[in-house]
């Protein structure tokens, strides 16, 4: 029998699966080296078996309920975007999204690896009694009938949406972005909805800890970390770390500058940082992902039902919705239905130019799209051919070719040989033979066999040929090789795939 609950929490809070717990602790033991990855400001965990006793903490609700978490260390991660101006030239402008991402401290890293566990255990049993279970596509584990033993990925959503528009025939999609979707998530409606997956009316004390962890959270900027201890990002943190062992300052050093105010581009402010806002929760902890699903539960099964109703389906991945419907429906009905239910959830959709309604006809060559061809999760489709995305394609190849750039310089610079094998490892189909690490033609050949499209092939068959265009190219502003006559590329480079 479970113990007496204390006051604040509840007999459910002690009827942890034993399964779960067992399984949880085998995860943590195994997959240590992953989650204690980032430096912070304690030091990293080392866990001896999966019946550690460090692993305790993290399953004792009334440790839990009174633990000290520490801020999230904050990074950003820079995404150089291209859109094309709207003078009529057709030329493209070049924008840097900024992404703030957090990871949390060691210990905090064990805490919310549990109850993202717990909390997926019930969300899932929730679902599980749901029409609407395979609408919600992100951040869950859902098992592949045809590859057992492995989970759905994008590419199998993607396919699942095409093939239901081939069903379907004559029909209209729908689809949606959720603009800033993490830092717009509402508190009062978050805690609302795991109370209820809990079917408790309050959360109980240590369920409060981790709830109030991530939504009042603190973040440290990564920059300002290094920057006082003495380096700054890029090439020197990495020797900084090596000299720093595992953690980028102590817990007295953090204490005795918590207070300090630095200047920065916005002015004066705190070098720690609170969220006072009634909205928001970090992205980058191991519960975000499953928190944001937890928080669209109404909205998921609100919507669904009303697409059902007029015989059509809907996905939703993170801030991704995808609504397929018949061509009688009336489709701005059940894009106001949505946008009112995002409402509701204090949520705002991206306007016209992220929304979309293609539409699918049948012709006497079979379905096409009007007008533009759908995309979703990263694929295009009209009607006949599945296609990586043009965006997708054109961001491989500019990495290809900052690559090169790279690669060049380095070796001009330390007058060294070119790493060309390194090149082809990563840019060609030669890293799918040669490297146990994938690349991004390992993840497209893998597209086209799970959606059996020779066009995701085609698109990438000449890899090798623009890789040795692009070297070339670059070699020949150095003068060290501009005399130099040009080679192709070796036989085994061949595209030929």
């Amino acid at each position: 029998m479970p113990p007496i609950p204390a006051p604040g929490f509840t007999k459910k809070t002690y009827m942890i699966p034993q399964e779960l717990a067992s399984k949880w602790r085998q995860y943590a033991f195994e997959h240590q080296e992953d989650m204690m990855r980032n430096h912070h400001l304690d030091f990293k965990i080392k866990l001896y078996s999966k019946d550690d006793a460090r692993l305790d903490y993290a399953l004792s609700p009334v440790r839990v309920s009174s633990h000290q978490f520490l801020p999230f260390i904050e990074f950003i991660d820079v995404t150089r975007r291209y859109k094309k101006k709207d003078d009529g030239t057709g030329d493209r402008e070049s924008r840097d999204k900024d992404r703030p991402l957090c990871y949390a401290a060691h210990q905090d890293v064990l805490l919310y690896s549990w109850y993202a566990r717990l909390l997926d255990y019930y969300y899932e049993s929730y679902l599980a009694k749901k029409v609407f279970q395979s609408s919600v596509i992100a951040y869950r584990r859902i098992p592949n009938t045809k590859d057992v033993g492995e989970g759905k990925s994008n590419i199998h959503f993607a396919e699942e949406v095409f093939n239901t528009v081939r069903e379907m025939g004559e029909c209209t999609v729908l689809t949606f972005d959720v603009q800033e979707f993490f830092p717009s998530i509402d508190h009062g409606q978050l805690k609302e909805m795991w109370c209820a997956l809990l079917e408790e009316g309050e959360l109980p004390k240590d369920h409060h800890a981790i709830f109030r962890s991530l939504t009042k959270y603190s973040i440290i900027k990564k920059s300002d970390l290094l920057e006082r201890f003495g380096t700054d990002t890029g090439k020197k943190e990495k020797k900084f770390m090596g000299l720093r062992k595992s953690r980028i300052c102590s817990i007295q050093e953090f204490r005795s500058f918590r207070h300090t105010r630095i200047s920065s581009l916005e002015g004066e402010r705190k070098i720690i940082r609170q969220n006072l806002k009634i909205h928001g929760i970090p992205q980058g902890s191991s519960m975000s992902g499953l928190l944001s699903n937890i928080f669209m539960l109404d909205f998921d099964e609100a919507v669904h039902a009303e697409v059902l109703r007029y015989g059509g389906r809907y996905w939703r991945y993170s801030d991704d919705i995808a609504i397929v419907l018949p061509a009688n429906v009336d489709q701005n009905h059940i894009d106001e239905f949505v946008r009112a239910e995002s409402i509701n959830k204090k949520l705002k959709l991206h306007g016209i130019e992220k929304s979309a309604k293609i539409k699918f006809a049948a012709t006497q060559d079979g379905l096409i799209s009007i007008g533009e061809s759908l995309d979703y999760l990263g694929f295009s489709f009209n009607g006949k051919m599945i296609l990586l995305r043009d965006k997708t394609v054109a961001r491989f190849f500019r990495k290809m070719s900052n690559g090169v750039r790279k690669e060049v310089s380095r070796a001009n610079k330390y007058k060294a040989k070119i790493n060309i094998k390194k090149l082809y490892r990563r840019f060609t189909y030669l890293g799918l033979v040669s490297s146990k690490r994938k690349n991004f033609l390992s993840y497209a050949q893998n597209s086209a066999g799970i959606m059996k499209s020779d066009a995701i092939k085609t698109q990438l068959s000449h890899v090798a040929s623009i890789l040795h265009t692009k070297l070339e190219k670059r070699k020949r502003r150095y003068k060290r090789w501009k005399q130099i006559p040009s080679i192709d590329h070796p036989p085994y480079l061949e595209d030929n795939r």
